[in-house]
This record gives structure tokens, C-alpha cells and sequence, in this order.
């Protein structure tokens, strides 16, 4: 291949790059309806300062677009709400906060925002239609796979500063399972006008905070029931 059949090929590669980044901008102020159909490659191009023929020359149709911006969305990793999350239990951490707090400190950093327009609500979304297009299936299970090494090293951690592991014969894994399938659940709630269920609790330990959400009582049942204190 000649240089400029590689200068070529770099520009195109940019473009491309360029409008899916731009779909997905479009995409997370817009939120879904009816998947992504209603993202169009032209309004992506003019927002993207380029014009349609550009466009057109990385995708032929409209539906390979769509394709390529649903793995997008799918593979969309928020790393704004998860620094969050971890920041907030870390500080609980490093304060000697209880196991409990920790989990109802955690639940409400990861509550989920009602906005259709939430990007992780709109990968969910669309990974919830992923089964029959093996592209969106791929990437679905990518992204799930990320997800969970990504709170598998989070849980280690909790685990290790409170002297718990988990219990025979499970892993790590089948705790960070069962809390993705709780929170990515409740968001499925969110996402249909269902408001998430919050309580104060009376007669706590020193040290916990009275305002739990359902999600944080529903995580610490898994946590005791799939973890056990680590004998002296």
C-alpha cells in the first residue's frame, strides 16, 4: 500500500471516528427512541462540522451507521459515575466507616438517574436488545465482562480492609454478578417511572447512616449471605 493510499485510509479512520463520537453525543442528549434510528447520519455530520458525503463514504447506509453507533453506545464506558462511586466509598474507607455504611454509602453513589438520557440507562437499553444481532451481543458481553473485572478489583478491596471473604464453593465473581444483576435491575425500574423505594432506619450502629435506599438493603443481604468474617 502506497503513502498516500495510508493517508488516505488514517483520514477515513478519523472520520469515522469523529461522527461516531458525534452520534453518541447526539445520542446521550437525545436518549433512545426506537433504539437509535432517530440519531441521522446528516444531523451527525452537520454537528460534526463535516458534510453528508463524508459520512457517506464511511457508511454506505443508514442502517450500518445505526449499527456501528448501538456497539458504540453498548461499549460506552462512564468513567465520570464510576471515579464517583469509588471515590465516595474509598473516603468511607479511609474514615473506618462500618461494613454497613460502606454499602449504603456505595448504593447511593451508584443510584441511577431518572433522565432517559443517562448513558448508562441507554446502554442498558440497547444491551437488552442485543440477542439478536450477534455485532450488539458481542459487545454486550464485552462490556459486561469490563464492568465486572472493573468492581471485582472494588470488592476485593471492601472485603480485604473488613475481614470477610466469600463463601465456599463460590468466587468473586458470583458476588459481583448477583450486585450487577440487583443495580442494573432497579435501573430497569428507574427507566420505567418506577421510583426507587428509600427508608430511615431506626436504631442503627454508631457510625450508620439512617437513609437507605432498597437497593442498599437488597445489597447487604447478598453481601451476608454470599461473604463470611475470616476466622482469627
Amino acid at each position: 500500500m502506497d503513502n498516500f493510499s495510508i493517508s488516505m485510509r488514517r483520514t477515513l479512520d478519523e472520520t469515522r471516528a469523529l461522527l461516531l463520537r458525534t452520534g453518541l453525543e447526539l445520542l446521550h442528549d437525545r436518549g433512545l427512541f426506537v433504539a437509535v434510528t432517530h440519531i441521522r447520519l446528516a444531523d451527525v455530520a452537520r454537528a460534526a462540522d463535516l458534510t453528508t458525503g463524508a459520512a457517506y463514504r464511511i457508511w454506505e447506509r443508514q442502517e450500518d451507521f445505526h449499527l456501528d453507533l448501538a456497539v458504540a453506545a453498548i461499549r460506552h464506558r462512564n468513567e465520570h459515575s464510576l471515579k464517583a462511586t469509588v471515590v465516595q466509598i474509598h473516603d468511607a474507607l479511609d474514615a473506618g466507616a462500618p461494613l454497613a455504611e460502606v454499602l449504603r454509602i456505595g448504593a447511593i453513589a451508584h443510584r441511577y438517574l431518572v433522565s432517559p438520557t443517562d448513558p448508562f440507562l441507554i446502554a442498558l437499553s440497547l444491551r437488552t436488545l442485543s440477542t439478536a444481532v450477534p455485532e450488539l451481543a458481542d459487545a454486550a458481553q464485552a462490556r459486561h465482562a469490563e464492568s465486572m473485572e472493573a468492581f471485582e478489583g472494588l470488592y476485593r478491596v471492601v472485603l480485604d480492609r473488613y475481614r470477610r471473604r466469600i463463601r465456599p464453593p463460590m468466587g468473586i465473581e458470583a458476588l459481583s454478578h448477583a450486585l450487577a444483576a440487583l443495580s442494573e435491575g432497579f435501573a430497569m425500574q428507574t427507566m420505567s417511572g418506577i421510583e426507587h423505594p428509600c427508608y430511615e432506619l431506626p436504631d442503627l450502629p454508631p457510625g450508620v447512616g439512617s437513609d437507605w435506599s432498597l437497593l442498599a438493603l437488597a445489597v447487604e443481604g447478598v453481601v451476608e449471605r454470599l461473604t463470611e468474617p475470616i476466622p482469627d
